[in-house]
């Protein structure tokens, strides 16, 4: 689930310098629908965020701040929460200024750090998503002189409450590649970038779409080869292993209801015809259903007075019972 080599260039040229400083985000989001349709929105807003993480594919700030509005545009309509990079965003917004005293490890962090203005715009598109907002420039919002704090906690909250309910195996997990921007050289070749940019975000496997996630622990296989023992599986090649599911799990047993309520009549009278004839169709249906109705040995004495054994003993019921009990019970009663 990588973008194609057309893809990414048409991104990468929308995301060029020379653009994204006085043109309106308006006119970048116009064009990304152009360009992508929704089946698309997850590829890109991976391509998105892995150009954020790497500083150097994006050195501008206004090309970041483009990004970002983008990476908000994908999914659009939908609540905050739900939005498959909405950790992105919460990062983004939550890092405080002047927590990391040390400029080197500010630069080997995941998600660029942004200034003030660029949060609060960000946190207004974020709660309100006024179009109004889009019509603003890149250059007009690095310039901009906003203070005063960024509440979010409302989307942390949601946020919050969507993930609790996901596994943790599914929410413990980092990306392959960490950043390490070359920090002596200010203006970096824009080919070398588009080079790079291919190498991580097209392919059939590329970087992009790989994580690092913790193993599952399972038991040591066995020492000696035991009949006792459980049987060892190796996961390292899970094509090799089937899952093995009972289709009829959770069918209704509307038969074999059926036949129990009729043998539950059977014992205390007489039959219809139609009763009858209903019984030994779902009994041809599923022999092993004879097994299942209740017939025993001390209710044939019941059955017989009350004349109800005899549309029993057909000659196909009767192969598939094993009536040794109930004929010996029989011997022993006297036939009028």
């Amino acid at each position: 689930m990588a973008l194609s080599v057309k893809a990414l260039t048409s991104l990468l040229s929308l995301l060029e310098d020379d653009n994204t400083e006085n043109q309106t985000f308006e006119y970048f989001v116009q064009h990304l629908y152009q360009i992508f349709g929704k089946q698309d929105s997850y590829k890109v807003g991976c391509a998105l965020t892995l150009l954020l993480q790497q500083t150097d594919l994006l050195p501008k700030a206004s090309q970041r701040l483009v990004a970002i509005v983008l990476l908000y545009e994908l999914y659009r309509g939908d609540p905050i929460a739900t939005n498959p990079f909405c950790s992105v965003f919460i990062q983004l917004l939550h890092h405080q200024d002047g927590a990391l005293k040390n400029q080197r490890k500010d630069h080997a962090r995941i998600l660029p750090r942004l200034s003030q203005a660029e949060k609060h715009y960000i946190a207004q598109l974020l709660l309100t998503g006024s179009r109004d907002l889009l019509k603003k420039t890149a250059k007009q919002v690095l310039s901009s002189d906003v203070g005063g704090p960024i509440d979010i906690s409302s989307i942390q909250l949601a946020f919050s409450e969507r993930i609790s309910d996901l596994p943790k195996s599914s929410t413990s997990a980092i990306p392959t590649l960490l950043p390490d921007p070359d920090m002596r050289s200010n203006t970096i070749d824009p080919s070398v970038i588009k080079k790079t940019a291919e190498a991580l975000l097209t392919g059939q496997n590329a970087v992009v779409n790989q994580a690092y996630h913790p193993e599952m622990l399972r038991l040591a296989p066995p020492l000696h080869c035991c009949e006792d023992e459980l049987v060892w599986l190796n996961m390292t090649v899970p094509s090799e292993h089937k899952i093995a599911y009972d289709n009829n799990m959770c069918v209704s047993n509307c038969a074999g209801i059926e036949a129990k309520k009729l043998m539950v009549r059977a014992f205390k009278g007489t039959l219809t015809l139609q009763q009858q004839q209903h019984l030994l169709a779902e009994l041809e249906n599923d022999p092993k259903l004879v097994y299942h109705i209740g017939l025993t040995p001390n209710k044939v004495n019941n059955q017989y007075h009350g004349n109800s054994l005899l549309f029993l003993l057909q000659g196909s019921f009767f192969n598939r019972f094993d009536w040794g009990p109930y004929l010996n019970y029989l011997k022993k009663k006297t036939i009028y």
